[in-house]
């Protein structure tokens, strides 16, 4: 009898207190995809520049790099492989810390934070990888990536906060989503800047730059609203 009390525990999930008030209060929208549009399309945006990097300089920096170290300067791909390993490792550390910072800082400030360390950074990654000393390109990449990886530890608090609760799931989703969406185009753009330079790094690091000042933008709009939705539910 205890087995099939538990099984029948596990197979109920109550929802959260705060779903419960809006089934209450009958706020739930009809559409609200239609309604995030129409009433936030500008914390959308919001959203959207704050959550570019983490996964539009991602991209940059593993698929394309990857591909800049082999291709154009003839590195061995065990090596590039091997350096976006190490980034990862060291990423998880910066997600959890910089994730716990954020409680203190603000998600936004934290992007910010992010945001212009990526910045400072992306031209001395590529002048780095430019060297072909494995030391450094894995250096290179690694550094790259955990800066990037502040503002992602906490795009997700940040987004949340930007929308009502009865918008919140749609408004999180379609902002986060257009992020992926335009990342996605990211390591073509990469390509294309790399081409029209001559081969020149310098055209890449400075995409990386300009997504980096999309997302501390992004991330000092986010917390400022955040902060006004703050003192107006006060």
């Amino acid at each position: 009898m205890g087995r099939k009390s538990t099984n029948r525990t596990a197979d109920t999930a109550e929802e959260s207190p705060l779903f419960t008030e809006l089934l209450q209060q009958q706020e739930r929208s009809s559409s609200p995809v239609v309604e995030v549009l129409r009433r936030s399309f500008g914390r959308v945006l919001v959203g959207l520049s704050a959550s570019l990097l983490g996964v539009g300089g991602f991209y940059l920096l593993t698929t394309f790099a990857i591909s800049y170290g082999t291709e154009t300067l003839h590195l061995p791909r065990s090596l590039m492989l091997g350096a976006t390993l190490v980034a990862a490792v060291v990423e998880i550390a910066i997600l959890l810390a910089f994730g716990r910072l954020a409680e203190r800082w603000g998600p936004g400030n934290v992007c910010v934070v992010g945001g212009v360390a990526s910045a400072l950074v992306a031209f001395p990654v590529f002048w780095l990888i430019d060297t072909k000393n494995p030391a450094l390109v894995v250096l290179a990449i690694t550094a790259g990536v955990a800066c990037l990886s502040v503002p992602y530890a906490v795009a997700g608090s940040l987004l949340t906060e930007l929308f009502p609760p009865q918008l919140r799931y749609s408004g999180v989703s379609i902002a986060f989503n257009l992020g992926g969406v335009v990342s996605g185009f990211v390591p073509f753009a990469a390509t294309a800047v790399l081409a029209a330079s001559g081969k020149q790094s310098w055209s890449v690091a400075l995409l990386l730059v300009g997504l980096s000042v999309l997302t501390a933008l992004g991330g000092a709009s986010g917390e400022r609203l955040r902060i006004e939705d703050d003192v107006s539910a006060a």
